[in-house]
């Protein structure tokens, strides 16, 4: 089997228009707006405090450095749920001791505003977020481009996206990966714990995408489940499942739990046969509309302890690891940094809104977190940024 590399410009394209071919974004803090969507609601009592800070030139590390320089303590001890860009204007929290209150009241940083904050039992965590709203304003559209811009849109938030990673994944020179796996392969020696961190995940995201676009090419509903697949849900993701055994068995409990009125959790399964249960709309902690739960096929991160697939998807995964000449002691070497995962395939962008005020168009939607904001505009043939990848995404890191 031949498993071709494939660089991100060259990644299928499911939605392009033909009237948004040569447009390009140019991300700003006047044009990109990005607010985090938290996974829950603050306890409002608790050890901690949770922080929403409004930034505009300024990324999470930036403002990381400068808080923990005015409340003297460790950055590291700093709470963030993802990694926002410089080149946004972003609202994210961050977390702190909350017996460091008072200093948080003479803290001053410009393009920086405290917007709030609550107090909470626990730290907050890496990927403790349900998503990222995202706001995108172009100073001027036509209005052919404008019908175009919500087409595509409005197809993927019924059909889903390929959940590639984005340029912003593989650092300014689009290497990072080839560094990950002379890492790997050749146990090149680097010092700094956080780049050998991000070097693994370049090389890990590189292959989800060489398999994602292989499998895209060979299957026509290329997001439906198959035999030996690992299942997990959309959005708030959870337990692996089985496709279909483990899925079945999921699916027969979450019937149980409907309660007498027929509220049943939100299911929406890609089978050959498509199952849906009524859709419930639930609120998010933002007020936005959470999409409906849907269970959906995984890829592969590889790594020293990830599930592997069975059957046919087995087979790819087999000559995903083949091709790359690395084995799984090599992962094991490198510790808990490479234990690697299963990722979504597909997702759906929902809250979708394009609006027009004279000449200038925004489009808004939502995404789960670890989805890419540059990824949606590349499905629709719309370029992001000036063409060079980010050392730090726009949008958050799993």
């Amino acid at each position: 089997m031949f498993l071709p590399r494939v660089d991100f410009a060259s990644l299928p394209k499911m939605y392009e228009e033909e009237a948004l071919k040569g447009l390009r974004f140019f991300p700003s803090v006047e044009r990109f707006f990005v607010e985090e969507i938290p996974m829950y609601r603050c306890s409002g009592e608790g050890e901690h405090l949770f922080v929403s800070v409004r930034k505009r030139g300024h990324n999470t590390r930036d403002i990381c450095r400068m808080l923990a320089s005015h409340l003297e303590m460790n950055p590291e001890d700093i709470g963030v749920a993802g990694l926002k860009d410089r080149h946004a204007t972003t609202t994210q929290w961050l977390s702190i001791p909350a017996k460091l209150q008072e200093k948080l009241d003479t803290f001053a940083m410009e393009g920086v505003e405290i917007v709030e904050w609550q107090r909470h039992r626990s730290k907050l965590r890496t990927g403790h977020l349900l998503g990222n709203r995202f706001r995108m304003v172009w100073p001027e559209l036509s209005e052919v481009q404008e019908q175009a811009l919500l087409r595509a849109l409005g197809r993927m938030e019924r059909e889903g996206m390929p959940n590639f990673f984005g340029p912003q994944r593989f650092g300014r020179g689009q290497d990072n990966h080839l560094e990950g796996q002379r890492l790997l392969v050749q146990a090149k020696q680097i010092k700094a714990r956080w780049r050998k961190r991000m070097m693994i995940s370049a090389y890990q995201s590189a292959c989800f995408n060489d398999l994602l676009a292989w499998r895209i090419g060979q299957c026509g509903d290329w997001s439906a489940p198959i035999e030996g697949d690992w299942m997990r849900p959309f959005p708030r993701g959870g337990t692996l499942r089985s496709f279909p055994e483990g899925l079945a068995r999921e699916l027969a409990r979450d019937a149980q739990e409907a309660d007498g009125a027929g509220d049943v959790r939100d299911i929406t399964v890609s089978l050959p046969s498509q199952s849906e249960t009524p859709s419930r709309q639930n609120k998010g902690s933002l007020g936005d509309t959470e999409p409906a739960r849907r269970w959906v096929p995984t890829g592969v991160l590889l790594g020293s302890q990830v599930e592997k697939a069975e059957g046919l998807v087995g087979g790819w995964e087999s000559a995903l690891w083949e091709r790359e000449g690395v084995d799984v002691e090599a992962f094991r070497r490198l510790g808990s940094i490479a234990t690697g995962t299963r990722r979504l395939i597909a997702v759906w962008p929902w809250d979708v809104l394009v609006e027009r005020e004279e000449a200038a168009v925004s489009a808004t939607f939502s995404l789960p977190a670890g989805s890419y904001a540059s990824v949606l505009c590349a499905q629709m043939g719309i370029s992001f940024g000036s063409g060079r990848g980010e050392d730090e995404g726009h949008e958050d890191a799993e």
